[in-house]
């Protein structure tokens, strides 16, 4: 059986779906903790017509110098995906993080696989924390103190995309590095 906590997520998954509200499913697989519920949490979201997506570990926060020990790749997470059903991947969308697969009756689940297939080549994405500091990519220690650059004349407007463009231009070329930040610091 499930944990009282875990009733309480999929409670909440269900009541969300019944307020009709949009839904993301993300589970993140760790090796020795998870990767043995792949395939029910796949199966738990198709039933539900929910597009699941797996992640692989990040080299981030308290992991970041031994996730090799607990990172599950994408090639095993499809693995064990098709030993419930056949799927197919459809086209990757540009500066998308995961790839999505579709399974015969439209199931559909994604990977975002920045180990298997990294994807920073083209992220475009910035991410803000909740203290409004802003980051051209998780792995960077320094964020744009972004309250602070605002402002309503044209000269601090330039001054926010100049700071943008900087942010943007810092985001890594091929590889995530990796941060000893934590996701929940920055909102990952």
């Amino acid at each position: 059986g499930r944990s009282p906590r875990a009733d309480r997520v999929f409670d909440g998954i269900d009541a969300t779906q019944q307020a009709g509200l949009p839904l993301k499913l993300n589970s993140t697989i760790y090796r020795g903790l998870n990767e043995n519920q792949i395939v029910p949490l796949f199966e738990y979201a198709a039933a539900r017509g929910i597009t699941i997506r797996f992640l692989e570990l990040m080299n981030m926060g308290h992991l970041h110098n031994s996730v090799s020990d607990y990172l599950v790749r994408e090639p095993e997470i499809l693995e064990r995906i098709s030993t419930v059903t056949a799927f197919r991947a459809l086209p990757r969308a540009e500066a998308s993080t995961a790839r999505y697969f579709e399974t015969p009756t439209g199931a559909r689940f994604g990977i975002i696989a920045n180990h298997s297939a990294p994807f920073c080549g083209d992220c475009d994405r910035l991410r803000m924390d909740a203290g409004g500091r802003l980051y051209g990519c998780l792995s960077e220690d320094y964020g744009l103190e972004f309250p602070q650059a605002m402002g309503n004349t044209l000269a601090d407007r330039e001054q926010v995309r100049r700071a943008l463009r900087s942010l943007l231009a810092q985001k890594q070329p091929v590889r995530f590095r990796g941060s000893t930040l934590s996701m929940k610091s920055i909102g990952g």
